[in-house]
């Protein structure tokens, strides 16, 4: 019988202990994971029951385009529906490559490299070019992606304060005696405060001491720049922004991601970043679709005309707690000190607290989904979009809907508190 140290624990141990979500769905305080029988334009069947969807990302309205839709059916026809194989060599086909062109010349860059996923192309743009001795400089409301990506690179990791650029040059003086190289990471629009990044400043601050400057627009193509171009060209600071990096399943109606920047640092990456040289390629109907879509926004701004005018009818009529939102995205920052102050929630906790079981469909992001049961959470944001959908004008039933979503969300809040748990 081989010995065993007798302090090895079982590595799947962590996982059978979880039972947070299982508890939460025992308490009816579980919205994640509703099986979608139909999405239609802002409506989503679950259960049989029709919703207002008021968490999407399709920010201009264009995944139910029937153009879009052709031609990702054409590219099935004619590719299929799996590359079956890597870019780097059996899965490039004429599709990415018309699509990386085209890209570049929308982005105002030399050129763009394609991913199977916007995550992939995120986190690819900082493991390819962390090297050992480099320092990366990320804001601290930077996407996941980004996060683990720089797990996968070799540079040190340094956290600035939210859009705030004289943090970063402190920190930049700082370490101005060290070796190696310096990045900087922001985001054109921040995924769940929804505040349009500093660029400008982060930019200027970033050139000042010989930074590089990379910019996550996920959130920020099809919303910012006179064609949704990103943030960059809607601050005139093409030259100023290194590399754009973000992904095809927001605005342009499909899933996959693209890097765009200088053609030699974009060819580095090609033939480094293991993300992308180890993944299967994009399929041909996603690839055709984002194309499409590329095309319909370079040429038809009343998509984004018409967002934006929903967004801001949204945030006018959203009510309390919205927060410093000034991009596509509402965040609605909901306090547990607040709750009993307000009218809605206390009305829900007495009439029916599990009413809220599972129609919370309004993208309620707490980081995790055991955050409804953990005491020490104090504060959370729901996550309120709201698309280029109806040509008509603004949709008074999404502002009806994120208002119920907001409740649901205090809700999870307030039944999670020690208050209420002790009452159990």
């Amino acid at each position: 019988m081989t010995d065993v140290a007798t302090n090895v624990v079982d590595a799947f141990a962590k996982a059978r202990r979880f039972e947070r979500a299982e508890e939460a769905q025992a308490r009816g305080l579980y919205p994640y994971f509703k099986a979608i029988q139909h999405h239609g334009r802002g409506t989503v069947t679950v259960d049989g029951e029709e919703f207002v969807l008021t968490g999407s990302n399709d920010y201009l309205g264009l995944t139910h385009d029937p153009r879009i839709k052709e031609a990702a059916k054409a590219a099935i026809d004619g590719y299929g529906t799996s590359c079956t194989g890597s870019r780097f060599l059996t899965g490039t086909l004429d599709l990415h490559v018309t699509l990386e062109h085209e890209l570049a010349q929308f982005f105002k860059k030399e050129k763009t490299l394609v991913f199977g996923a916007g995550f992939l192309a995120c986190a690819t743009s900082v493991a390819a070019l962390g090297g050992r001795h480099d320092i990366i400089y990320f804001d601290r409301e930077n996407h996941a992606s980004l996060y683990d990506g720089a797990r996968l690179s070799y540079a040190k990791l340094e956290k600035f304060e939210h859009n705030d650029a004289a943090d970063l040059e402190s920190m930049l003086i700082r370490d101005a005696d060290k070796p190696g190289g310096r990045l900087v990471y922001t985001e054109g629009v921040f995924s769940m405060s929804g505040h349009i990044g500093a660029v400008p400043a982060v930019a200027a601050v970033a050139k000042k001491h010989g930074a590089r400057l990379i910019c996550d627009d996920a959130h920020a193509v099809g919303v910012l720049g006179p064609h949704g171009e990103g943030a960059h060209v809607h601050f005139d600071i093409e030259d100023k922004v290194d590399i754009v990096v973000g992904t095809f399943s927001k605005s342009f109606a499909s899933i996959g991601g693209y890097i765009a920047g200088d053609a030699d640092i974009v060819d580095f990456i090609k033939h480094t970043g293991r993300p992308f040289i180890f993944n299967a390629a994009l399929p041909a109907p996603n690839a055709a679709a984002t194309l499409e879509a590329l095309r319909i926004m370079r040429s038809e701004p009343e998509h984004r005309e018409m967002m934006w005018k929903n967004v801001n009818f949204m945030r006018d009529n959203l009510g309390s707690g919205v927060g410093q939102s000034n991009g596509t995205v509402n965040g609605v920052v909901l306090n547990r000190r607040d709750l009993r102050r307000d009218d809605a929630v206390q009305m829900a906790l007495a009439d029916q607290p599990a009413a809220l079981t599972g129609h919370v469909l309004g993208r309620l992001l707490y980081g995790q989904p055991s955050v409804a049961l953990a005491n020490e959470i104090t504060t959370v944001i729901v996550k309120v979009t709201i698309p280029a959908l109806n040509a008509g004008g603004t949709n008074q039933a999404q502002v009806d809907a994120a208002k119920r979503n907001r409740v649901n969300a205090a809700l999870l809040l307030a039944l999670a508190s020690p208050e209420y748990l002790a009452q159990k």
